[in-house]
């Protein structure tokens, strides 16, 4: 087989994968009965807490993934913490992250899961929020860290390639995506609004992988361990940059006495693996207590770069 041939076999061979991923992705994410018995519970759970009083804790995640899984991993949480401590606990659902920093600033929400950089940016105009625990991740570590990836066949393995190229992100306000990427970008001496790069936001890691997958972006800019679940499709990380402080349950220190504060934190610390293996992911693996000060190298990071 001569070489152009064998070329134009490979080019085919990488479309036929892309497209592959594209369809499995597309099934796991759209499945209407992935969950169902979860998510039923999750939805008679959020009945009954939506039911108390206006007393009734207002709590927000992340939108990383689409609300199903949001409510699959975060409602069990919720009902074991009603049990432990008394209180009682509202799901509220933000689809964009400055959403819920809003919310939280105006006293609409009582507690959120946020990542480090949207807690320094809340943080920076807003003293009265306070992280409660950082959630560990399943290597044990209260911390993370973001990639940049790619397709494998595409065949970008180092960020000095990434030139001319759409960019997929998560949000604005999410660590791994402007803030991480131009990291990692500025020390391979690329930027990520540069070098004929383009920048699109896809509104959640899942989403942002799936558009690498479609073909819409060539890069994208996500969590680590979300990025490995989707190396048997094809992504590949092109670097990676972290360690960050892991997420963490942030609390409205002006809508929560210091005793409801302290009931939270201790029952996250006392839950045993038995009582958090119905818990998503993200919490599943325990936590240890949070301070403002586990933030101060995101700090630095964010002086480093300046305007981004």
């Amino acid at each position: 087989m001569s070489s152009s041939t064998n070329r134009r076999w490979q080019a085919v061979t990488a479309r036929v994968v892309r497209v592959l991923g594209f369809l499995v992705t597309a099934a796991l994410l759209l499945n209407p009965l992935a969950g169902k018995t979860a998510y039923a519970a999750a939805a008679a759970t959020t009945t009954t807490t939506t039911a108390t009083s206006s007393a009734s804790l207002r709590f927000a995640p992340l939108p990383m993934v689409d609300e199903r899984t949001l409510r699959e991993q975060f409602l069990p949480m919720l009902g074991y913490l009603e049990r432990k401590t008394g209180l009682h606990f509202r799901w509220q659902y933000i689809p964009e992250y400055q959403g819920i920093l809003e919310s939280l600033e105006k006293n609409r929400l009582d507690l959120a899961f946020l990542g480090p950089l949207p807690y320094v940016e809340l943080r920076r105009k807003d003293a009265q929020v306070a992280p409660l625990v950082h959630f560990l991740e399943s290597n044990g570590r209260a911390s993370y860290e973001c990639a940049l990836v790619g397709f494998a066949p595409d065949g970008l393995n180092s960020p000095q390639t990434v030139e001319n190229k759409r960019i997929g992100l998560t949000q604005a306000q999410s660590t791994c995506g402007p803030f991480a990427v131009s990291l990692m970008l500025k020390r391979a001496g690329r930027r990520l609004n540069g070098d004929g790069n383009q920048s699109f936001f896809a509104d959640s890691h899942k989403q942002a992988i799936l558009g690498v997958l479609q073909g819409r972006f060539d890069v994208a800019g996500v969590k680590l361990s979300i990025a490995r679940r989707y190396a048997s499709l094809g992504i590949h990380v092109i670097d990676q940059i972290g360690p960050f402080p892991g997420f963490a349950l942030v609390a409205n220190q002006r809508t929560l006495t210091t005793a409801q504060m302290n009931a939270i934190r201790q029952a996250l610390l006392e839950a045993t693996p038995e009582e958090r293996k119905s818990w998503g992911s993200p919490m599943r693996n325990g936590c240890v207590v949070a301070h403002d000060s586990d933030y101060d190298g995101i700090r630095q990071d964010l002086k480093r770069l300046g305007d981004f």
